[in-house]
């Protein structure tokens, strides 16, 4: 999918301002009063484009196919110190559901990394917008945290999720998403690629019973994982035929993961960060 990214001017504002008065739109973002007069008045400095950041305004693209507009994106809170910015777009709703979405943001996350300093690219989402979740995590960002309480929305409090991005993350292929863990005392370090997880599993042998850990359902392929470097900060533990390694942080005795290069991996989704 093509994608045209063209610098805000005040001339998009009435489609701004209709865009913004969309229901998808209000249900996750704090209704605001401004009119087109104000919107115009707002993109009037929201053109600079990357080279502008520096400045400390918000710089904003309107995203085009075919020649028609389809949605928005924009970045802000740029430091030159930490090189961290922050972004946010929408899709217009007549595009929702074409993969307009998931487009939009790999195409400016490439040209953010491509054509500006930042090296921390973080974004919030309500924590029911799952489209827009789905999208972040497709998309290499890695969900960090809650924020709580984050915005007022339809006269109550609502959180919302952060991610983020770093230059240097993996970009995941084919769907594939990209998630790090650890134990609670962060001795061991993992990473992996997957399709996005959506459920667990509680494997019934003696063993799991007893650690009670939601496991992820499928092995992670050795070839898709990235183990803690280290086999001595484990305590192993095998039992009946003694083919599988069963681990645990000497620290702190969580167990993050188990399994091998032959068999694949997996994972304690407790240990996931994020």
């Amino acid at each position: 999918m093509e994608l045209v990214f063209k610098a805000a001017t005040p001339e998009m504002a009435e489609t701004w301002f209709g865009w913004r008065h969309e229901e998808g739109f209000r249900a996750f973002n704090p209704a605001e009063g401004a009119g087109v007069a104000d919107l115009a008045a707002a993109l009037t400095n929201q053109g600079g484009g990357f080279a502008a950041l520096g400045e400390g305004r918000t710089q904003r693209w309107f995203v085009f196919r075919e020649g028609v507009a389809v949605g928005t994106v924009h970045l802000d809170q740029f430091s030159v110190g930490t090189r961290r910015a922050s972004f946010g777009y929408q899709v217009a709703e007549q595009f929702s559901g074409q993969g307009i979405g998931s487009a939009l943001v790999r195409g400016f996350v490439d040209q953010v990394f491509s054509q500006s300093p930042v090296e921390r690219l973080v974004a919030t989402t309500h924590w029911d917008h799952r489209a827009s979740r789905r999208i972040l995590l497709k998309n290499g960002f890695v969900q960090e945290g809650v924020l709580r309480s984050y915005l007022e929305i339809g006269g109550d409090w609502a959180d919302f999720f952060q991610f983020s991005r770093l230059r240097r993350d993996p970009v995941p292929e084919n769907g594939m998403q990209f998630f790090r863990g650890r134990c609670h005392c962060g001795r061991i370090q993992f990473s992996f690629q997957a399709k996005p997880i959506l459920d667990g599993v509680r494997c019934n042998c003696s063993i799991c019973r007893r650690k009670g850990a939601l496991m992820s359902a499928q092995y992670v392929p050795a070839e898709m994982f990235a183990p803690h470097p280290n086999p001595e900060d484990f305590h192993v533990y095998t039992w009946n035929d003694r083919v599988m390694d069963h681990l645990s942080c000497k620290t702190c005795g969580v167990y993050p993961y188990h399994g091998d290069a032959e068999y694949g991996y997996r994972v304690n989704l407790g240990c996931i960060e994020g």
